[in-house]
């Protein structure tokens, strides 16, 4: 039975009475229990419990298949890391391609930069291999891509989150969970729905996770990784026709490509060019 002296319960009767024509948005609300409250540091400003992600989670608490913790003993994640920092040395085209995190999503991913060998680090560690699921954990955090033929054994930064499923079939249900509007609500707030800046692969272990059947992940993986096959196709393609192209006009790879100025010493674009004078 509703407490009608209810505090929440009586705003609702005010809130619905409102004429939200002319203002700029319709007024959110929700119920925040005490022990949330203790739990997040007393803190009682709004975006502390934001709604979005608490309806998010609601939402998924009740689907017909139940939830789990995405990396727990009974998840779908077998191990999640990233690396340690390191002083990166750029040098030229010669040595090491290097990405960054936000190229995971590019369908043709090219290297930002290039590194030194002599960088300081363990440059093997930083490599990520074909199937790995992929996620950016600072600046745009939540970002998610899986690792095709292009990125195969390519280096990446350290700030990038790198996840191998426990099942053969829950890279691509993990991959699409994180492709919808609720799944990034949940990847993106901490327990009591305030949004993060930064993505530890801890916070993996609070993430719930609808607790599909092995045919249904099965299907939505086998259609994200044909996705993937095809894109790895297509890029093929590309590469090939740019090879053709070059082969054919006898051209050089545009990266060998530089432009000749007048004078390096100025931060101007100046050219040479011949003056020529006709004799009558």
């Amino acid at each position: 039975m509703v407490d009608k002296n209810n505090l929440a319960y009586k705003f609702q009767e005010v809130e619905n009475e409102i004429d939200y024509t002319y203002l700029p948005n319709e007024l959110n609300y929700t119920s925040v229990s005490l022990s949330d409250i203790l739990n997040n540091k007393l803190r009682l400003e709004a975006n502390a419990f934001n709604l979005g992600a608490k309806v998010a989670k609601e939402r998924i608490s009740k689907n017909k298949y139940g939830v789990i913790n995405l990396w727990s003993k009974n998840g779908l994640v077998e191990t999640a890391y990233h690396r340690p920092r390191f002083k990166r040395i750029y040098v030229d085209r010669k040595e090491i391609p290097f990405y960054q995190p936000s190229s995971i999503t590019d369908v043709y991913p090219k290297p930002s930069k290039y590194i030194s060998a002599k960088t300081e680090t363990n440059l093997e560690s930083l490599k990520i291999k074909k199937g790995m699921l992929l996620m950016t954990v600072s600046g745009t955090i939540g970002k998610i891509g899986i690792a095709g033929n292009k990125l195969h054994n390519q280096i990446f930064s350290h700030d990038l989150l790198r996840l191998t499923g426990k099942g053969k079939y829950d890279t691509g249900y993990i991959y699409s969970y994180f492709q919808t509007e609720t799944g990034q609500l949940i990847l993106q707030s901490n327990n009591y729905g305030a949004v993060i800046k930064h993505i530890e692969p801890e916070h993996l272990q609070n993430i719930i996770i609808p607790n599909a059947p092995e045919s249904l992940k099965k299907t939505i993986h086998e259609l994200v990784i044909e996705s993937y096959d095809l894109r790895d196709e297509s890029n093929e393609l590309i590469d090939k026709a740019e090879s053709i192209l070059y082969e054919e006009l006898q051209l050089k790879p545009i990266e060998e490509l530089q432009t000749k100025y007048f004078d390096n010493s100025v931060e101007l674009r100046n050219y040479t060019t011949k003056l020529y004078y006709k004799i009558k």
